[in-house]
């Protein structure tokens, strides 16, 4: 067989034609297929960290903190297509360590002030020869940040905040995500509050520089599985809207908390949805907007008797890109109505019985939604959970052994599943029953 040939044949197991803009596709072959077979791979995490913390009496203080983080995961193997030829294959392929270094401090200078400034510093280093093969095999960058946060009470009862953080790296450009907000008390059961804000997220290494080109073992080159547009990838932005009334009214057990809020997001990266199609790594994506309203209500009859509800309705209005032309622009994209949950309910009543004893109901509504990313869609479901507890005090140490019944009636309901295999469950929720024993040591506090 020629080489086009054979590469030709390759990408049409790989998600595509040899000949298309490279895609992302290893979630979308699924596992237990022949370019993506059921394997062991090692995965070695290690975690440090050191924080030292000052307190003063009014509140204000400092805090400093050292993080170190490597990760390896060992996913390297091959794929036989013809004979003796292979390709070189390991979607989960990579060592990553980050070192991160913030200062704080805290101060109140006044009694109607609060200031809070801080600095951080971090680096990070990915080493992949598949993922970075055009780059040794190895990417690195550093990045910086500064922040800054005010909270100032001009009256009693009005409470005046801000803040704002400043992110700058060697990789992308720097971006300041600011804050603001007032809480108004007006009546001394009811308050007011507001805020808009702006956040960005840059995106990380892997996705700044990403570059996966398959080549078979005698140097035929087949497509890339990962492209990246970058580097400098502009980041995604999301501002956000709240305006929020809270009512407490403890003579009645009553609490209710009334939130209308709008998200607006922008600069949606490419991610893979056909494999037949091409996609990559890029910051043209189209964005949504999210808007509605929440609500929670707490209620405590007396002093044995919880009851907890929260409702929310989230309806998205947008459209994201699942395809690009040669020249990295848009030109085919799909609905992000579903993209969030239209409806979710949650109700929770918690009963103190005899002593030591407590008894929980939950009730859980989900709308059916579709997962972004890798993900795809999902029905609606209803859970019922239940939990029986017993409290035992042992000299200085307190107990608490639970039985507990997570989707009590077995309505089975899939939680997650990967886009393009509509029938085949993935994470799916079933009835799952466990006891539980937890300790507070005092000595440990």
């Amino acid at each position: 067989m020629l080489r086009q040939d054979r590469a030709a044949a390759v990408a049409g197991r790989l998600g595509g034609s040899a000949s298309m803009i490279p895609v992302r596709v290893q979630y979308a072959d699924g596992a237990g297929t022949e370019t993506n077979p059921f394997r062991d791979f090692k995965v070695r995490d290690s975690y440090q960290a050191v924080t030292w913390r000052q307190i003063s009496p009014d509140g204000g203080g400092y805090r400093l903190a050292l993080t170190h983080r490597v990760t390896k995961q060992d996913d390297t193997y091959r794929y036989y297509p013809y004979g003796d030829v292979y390709v070189t294959l390991g979607f989960l392929d990579a060592t990553s360590e980050r070192f991160d270094l913030e200062f704080e401090h805290a101060l109140k200078p006044m009694d109607d002030w609060r200031l809070l400034w801080g600095v951080g510093a971090r680096y990070d280093e990915i080493d992949s020869d598949l993922y970075f093969s055009r780059y040794d095999g190895e990417r690195a960058g550093w990045s910086g940040r500064v922040l800054a946060a005010a909270e100032w009470r001009p009256l009693k009862s009005v409470l005046l905040s801000a803040n704002a953080l400043t992110e700058f790296y060697d990789y992308a450009d720097t971006y300041t995500s600011p804050r603001f907000g007032v809480n108004w008390r007006f009546l001394p059961t009811q308050a007011l509050r507001a805020s808009v804000s702006r956040n960005y997220r840059v995106l990380p290494l892997g996705e700044h520089y990403g570059d996966y080109p398959v080549v078979l073992s005698d140097g035929t080159y087949v497509r890339d599985l990962v492209r990246s547009t970058g580097p400098r990838l502009a980041p995604e932005q999301l501002t956000s809207y709240e305006l929020g009334y809270l009512v407490e009214l403890p003579g009645y057990g009553l609490n209710l908390d009334l939130t209308l809020f709008r998200e607006d997001m922008n600069g949606d990266r490419i991610g893979p949805r056909d494999p037949t199609r091409a996609s990559v790594w890029s910051d043209k994506g189209r964005g949504w907007t999210t808007k509605g309203v929440e609500a929670q209500l707490r209620f405590t009859p007396d002093e044995e008797t919880l009851l907890f509800g929260s409702y929310a309705y989230a309806p998205t209005d947008g459209e994201e890109v699942t395809r690009i032309d040669a020249n990295g622009q848009p030109i085919a994209g799909q609905s992000l109505s579903n993209a969030t949950p239209r409806h979710t309910l949650a109700v929770q009543l918690s009963r103190k019985l005899h002593p030591g004893w407590q008894g929980t109901l939950a009730l859980f509504y989900m709308s059916d939604m579709r997962w972004r990313g890798e993900g795809g869609p999902v029905d609606a479901y209803t859970r019922l959970d239940a939990k029986v507890s017993k409290s035992i005090q042992w000299g200085d140490t307190r107990l608490e052994l639970a039985l507990i019944a997570q989707n009590l009636l077995n309505d089975a309901y899939d939680e997650f599943r990967p886009d393009f295999f509509y029938d085949k469950p993935a994470n799916v929720f079933d009835r799952r029953i466990c006891f539980q024993v937890s300790a507070d040591l005092p000595q440990l506090r």
